[in-house]
This record gives C-alpha cells, structure tokens and sequence, in this order.
C-alpha cells in the first residue's frame, strides 16, 4: 500500500468514515481495534466542542438546548476537512449549520456568521455592507426558548 492510501486509512479511521477490511494490513487493523483511537477520536471532538463553545455561541447554545449538539459536531467532523486553526473551525461549522434543514437553526447559524465576518470587517460580495439571513416563518421566540 501507497503512504498516500495508507494515511487517507487512518484519518478515515480517526473521522470514523472508514471500516478496516480483512485486506487491510495488520497495522490499521491493530490500530481500528485500540483504545487510542478511541481516546483519540473523543479528543477530537472535545477540541471541537471547546472551540465552537467559544467561537458560535449562539448557534452551540440552541443546538445544546436542541439535543443536536453531540450529533451535529460528529457530522462536522466526519464531512468536513477541519483546518487546525481554530480560527477558522467556528465560521466553517456556521456556513455547514446555515444549511440545515431546521429554518431556526440555518438562520441563527446565518446571523452568527454574519456577526463574525461583521466584527472581521468582511463584506458581502452581492451587497457591500449586508448580509442575508433566512428566518424562518412566523419566527416563534417560544422555539428558541423551550426547545
């Protein structure tokens, strides 16, 4: 096996996306089967979940509130190719969440990132100085609160 193929195996088993076959050499298949990948992949997502704490507040505290948090942060990493600067973690989790299928969700994520690009002194390329933020219908406060 090519390092290239080889490396691609092990962050798939590291992001979960990847199941070791009987073909696969007895390295990763070792490796699938320790407790380190385990602890790795829980440090993993503990580092994510510290940062979007910390960077999409808003957006963490409804998906918490949501019961969606631990599932969506899983998603986060397994489909996306997460830089490891931290700078950049919170505004690519925002751009996936803007895209939910939850309208509340999508439009928090959206507002968020806005805010961000605001503070960065970015603006949007169709309207310099807006940004477009798809709120759901009829925006219910009691959803944001109790669900």
């Amino acid at each position: 096996m090519d390092l290239a193929t080889h490396q691609r195996k092990l962050l798939g088993l590291l992001r979960s996306t990847y199941q070791v076959s009987e073909e696969d050499d007895a390295y990763l298949q070792r490796v699938a089967a320790s407790k380190d990948l385990h602890e790795a992949r829980r440090n993993v997502y503990l580092w994510r979940i510290w940062v979007l704490e910390r960077t999409c507040p808003l957006t963490f505290g409804l998906l918490a509130r949501r019961g969606l948090l631990e599932q969506l942060v899983s998603e986060f990493i397994q489909q996306r190719n997460i830089s490891p600067f931290r700078e950049t973690q919170g505004p690519d989790f925002l751009q996936m969440m803007s895209r939910h299928a939850d309208a509340l969700i999508a439009a928090v994520a959206q507002f968020e990132l806005a805010l961000m690009k605001v503070r960065e002194g970015v603006v949007s390329r169709d309207l310099p100085g807006q940004f477009e933020i798809v709120a759901p219908e009829p925006a219910d406060a009691a959803a944001v609160h109790t669900t």
